[in-house]
């Protein structure tokens, strides 16, 4: 039943693999994978509280359950109670310190506190761990982005991108980086569309290449799953603050971001990109007064 539970899941069928992953408990309540199986589904289908009691009772039943322990981390950054995702993280960290996805994804809770700092440290943990994974690359990217060491996030997107050429995200932030380094990437971001695979965010690509409207962008951001549409959208009001900051319209630009911000998707790079180009605005704002 477990194993059966792990085939709907990777086929999305999230109900049928609970069901499974029921039966397995009733079987075996002291089985500790198909608590932290289940788990993964409730945290895939958004109901985050039933996931983090299920991995709780997978580490109380298997403690040092390395596995469980990144889960339950990975949860807490899914609802932006990152100082409990870093002390989860920390604690997976001291079990399997040579993994890097502990490092980038604890990361991704500092990245939400806004400590920079230490999220290009462990950043930079995980690469030097893992030189050739492009999610590390591009997050040590966005990371970079949201400070302004923009040629740093160049090199950093430009080579997850090499890793990883069908995938949209890291084509769309390396054009983003590019874009505010004074660069003209667009020929190069056309090039880049046609090994692309058609999976959101792609849709951006079209959007900056002008080859969609703000409105139709919007509308492909729908999804049948309501937490992927909400997510979609949180990261497509980023991406058309983007493009009202390529236009120079910083009043566009701020309105886009702030409706980005209003669906809170925590552990988001473009909801957490939202709010540094919200901090950077207002820091502007001062400026100038």
């Amino acid at each position: 039943f477990n194993n059966r539970g792990v085939a709907y899941d990777y086929k999305h069928e999230y109900d049928m693999a609970i069901q499974d992953y029921d039966q397995a408990i009733r079987l075996q309540p002291d089985y500790p994978d198909a608590f932290n199986n289940r788990g993964l589904v409730y945290r895939e289908k958004g109901e985050y509280d039933q996931a983090l009691q299920d991995f709780d009772k997978a580490i109380r039943l298997k403690p040092g359950y390395v596995e469980a322990i990144a889960n339950r981390a990975g949860t807490y950054n899914d609802v932006g109670d990152f100082d409990r995702a870093i002390e989860e993280f920390t604690r997976a960290i001291k079990v399997e310190p040579d993994y890097a996805g502990d490092f980038n994804d604890r990361a991704v809770a500092y990245l939400g506190k806004k400590d920079y700092q230490r999220a290009l440290q462990d950043l930079d943990r995980a690469v030097t761990l893992s030189p050739q994974d492009p999610h590390v690359l591009e997050t040590r990217g966005i990371a970079h982005f949201y400070v302004g060491s923009l040629k740093a996030a160049e090199i950093d997107l430009s080579h997850a991108l090499k890793l990883a050429p069908t995938e949209p995200s890291p084509a769309v932030w390396l054009y983003l980086a590019q874009v505010r380094l004074g660069e003209n990437p667009s020929e190069a971001l056309n090039r880049n569309r046609a090994r692309l695979k058609p999976v959101w965010p792609e849709p951006a690509v079209r959007l900056y290449l002008g080859k969609l409207t703000p409105t139709a962008f919007l509308a492909l951001a729908r999804s049948t799953n309501p937490n992927k549409e909400r997510k979609n959208r949180c990261q497509a009001y980023f991406f058309l603050g983007e493009a009202a900051l390529i236009r120079h319209d910083l009043t566009g630009a701020n309105k886009m971001f702030q409706e980005s911000v209003k669906i809170p998707i925590p552990d988001s790079y473009e909801f957490m990109g939202a709010i540094a180009e919200l901090d950077r605005l207002r820091n502007r704002q001062v400026v100038q007064h």
